[in-house]
């Protein structure tokens, strides 16, 4: 669950309830503009200047709430890159979860081991992307300005990441994350700046369930390699 309260931009409590079945919970203090621009490696660009707007750097450790399925699914993005893992939340009816047939919450880890696809309710772990790990803060930098997008009432710079159809949008105003754009399969997560929390997220959240494997299944070789 991601509780809001107000209409300032505030670092929130962000509870979770996932694979332990017991929420997570920290609790944090507003935040002002001027103190989350410079955390959040902001280069500010001075409107009628004509510089091209570059995407922001992401903390190197935070938590956000976001929505997907056209606001019918919650979730939580954990990210943590002193300890090189993201975890990503999606609750119950997101379509991530029903594409892999989970009838409750699943959830992605990513660490130096991998990324596994976990389902909570049937226990279940899939261990893939062996020895790829998370992304770096530094990620969204190489995004190419595609123009401004209004993403549910807020002025948002888009940055694609051509060949791909990936996409990334954060607010004119500050930097922070407005959306991204998933395309295989079609997903926008939609984050909600309100639930933004810097700081070390709860270290449970990146915990690799004991259900889950330790190595990814060797790929076998085809006749020509």
């Amino acid at each position: 669950m991601v509780e809001v309260r107000g209409l300032a931009l505030v670092a929130v409590v962000v509870c979770v309830v996932g694979w332990s079945l017991v929420p997570v919970c920290a609790e944090a203090r507003v935040l002002s503009r001027e103190e989350l621009a410079p955390l959040l490696g902001k280069k500010v660009v001075i409107a009628g200047s004509g510089k091209t707007p570059e995407a922001t750097p992401w903390a190197e450790e935070f938590t956000i709430g976001f929505t997907t399925d056209g606001g019918a699914a919650t979730g939580v993005l954990a990210y943590d890159w002193g300890g090189r893992q993201q975890a990503i939340v999606h609750g119950e009816g997101s379509s991530h979860c029903v594409g892999r047939g989970s009838a409750g919450v699943c959830y992605i880890l990513e660490n130096a081991q991998g990324t596994y696809e976990v389902d909570a309710v049937r226990r279940t772990c899939e261990l893939t992307n062996a020895g790829v790990g998370t992304v770096p803060p530094t990620w969204v930098v190489q995004g190419v300005f595609a123009g401004v997008e209004v993403v549910n009432g807020v002025k948002c710079n888009r940055f694609n990441y051509p060949p791909t159809m990936h996409a990334w949008l954060e607010t004119v105003d500050g930097g922070l994350p407005c959306a991204f754009v998933f395309p295989n399969p079609s997903l926008t997560y939609y984050f909600d700046q309100k639930t933004l929390k810097l700081g070390k997220p709860a270290m449970n959240m990146f915990r690799v369930p004991d259900y889950c494997p330790r190595e990814a299944p060797e790929t076998p070789l085809r006749a020509d390699q």
